[in-house]
């Protein structure tokens, strides 16, 4: 009875090892020891997981940095398409009698550059891939990649039928693409972006939502903007051309007023001074608003494309400076 429990032992042991150490069954079988791993039930070479793995991990932060480039670029693209609703605003009347009250201060064109330039939250993307980068949209974009790099790696190692038939297959690794994918691209991802130049710029690491980035940026970008914008003297030359309108529409005011005030008291004996006065002081309001806003048109009509090409030159600017300071 001991003597075939030592048996059983042997048979049981023997059988284990050679379970776990195929090469030796190899040997004494004299077949080829084909070692393989299995993705989404195909046979492909050893190391193959591995192989696409590293190839994936090296390709991030090239797909990372195209993808934060072109959110940047659409952002400047909303913020270039803004420019027109800031100029309807500074050629209308609000527009000028609010320059009016700035000529002597930058902050009021300041105020409203922002104001016009920020609508429709031109940075949303832009702020959503840094705040969160593991989101749907960037995730698609490294899933593209992977897709070519395990397709050509699938290829180059994909093991042939034939290749199996006289060997000694040993699955030394089960997984799928979804799997390696996981497993793969997150750490990486989230670390490139917290260490690009962009999202310290941003202030992402310091702020509780995409929001709260994409304001934040929004305010940078259009400081640059405002600065490139006073430092070429583009609001300057506005001032002057606005004192000179003013000096002009003062005068022009008071030439009205006068000549309504004097014709009313002509045919209005006694009443002139009082209600010539009045009346003259209304009339010439109203007309002192149809000058103005015949003199905001011809300054339109002369000024408004030069104005905007001005405006799109300096924020093309700041785009191809921040582009070469963040990705280059």
């Amino acid at each position: 009875f001991i003597g075939f429990l030592v048996y059983l032992y042997l048979i049981l042991y023997g059988e284990n090892f050679l379970k776990n150490s195929p090469e030796h069954v190899s040997k004494i079988a004299k077949v080829p020891l084909v070692l393989v791993e299995i993705i989404d039930g195909d046979y492909y070479k050893d190391g193959t997981v591995e192989e696409i793995k590293e190839k994936f991990l090296k390709s991030i932060p090239q797909v990372v940095k195209i993808q934060l480039e072109r959110d940047l670029d659409k952002g400047f693209d909303q913020i270039e398409k803004n420019v027109d609703g800031f100029l309807d605003w500074y050629y209308s009347l609000s527009g000028e009698y609010s320059r009016i009250g700035a000529v002597i201060s930058e902050e009021l064109f300041k105020k409203k550059i922002e104001e016009h330039l920020l609508k429709n939250n031109p940075f949303k993307e832009l702020s959503e891939d840094l705040k969160n980068p593991d989101n749907e949209r960037l995730k698609n974009k490294l899933y593209e990649t992977f897709e070519k790099i395990a397709k050509n790696t699938l290829e180059k190692n994909k093991i042939r039928k034939e290749q199996l038939k006289n060997g000694q297959i040993v699955i030394k690794k089960r997984s799928s693409l979804e799997e390696i994918f996981q497993n793969s691209y997150k750490y990486p991802l989230i670390k490139f972006v917290e260490k690009s130049k962009i999202y310290d710029f941003s202030g992402a690491g310091g702020l509780a939502g995409s929001t709260a980035v994409g304001t934040v940026l929004g305010k940078k970008v259009s400081a640059k903007i405002t600065a490139k914008i006073v430092k070429k003297g583009l609001f300057k030359a506005a001032w002057k051309q606005l004192v000179k309108f003013i000096a002009k529409k003062g005068i022009s005011m008071e030439i009205v007023g006068a000549g309504i005030g004097g014709a009313i008291g002509s045919v209005v004996p006694g009443a002139g001074t009082i209600v010539g006065a009045a009346v003259g002081a209304a009339a010439g309001f109203v007309i002192g608003l149809l000058i103005d806003k015949a003199s905001i048109e011809i300054d339109e009509y002369l000024h408004k494309d030069e104005f905007r090409k001005e405006l799109i030159k300096y924020i093309d600017e700041i785009k191809n400076e921040m582009k070469k300071e963040f990705f280059q």
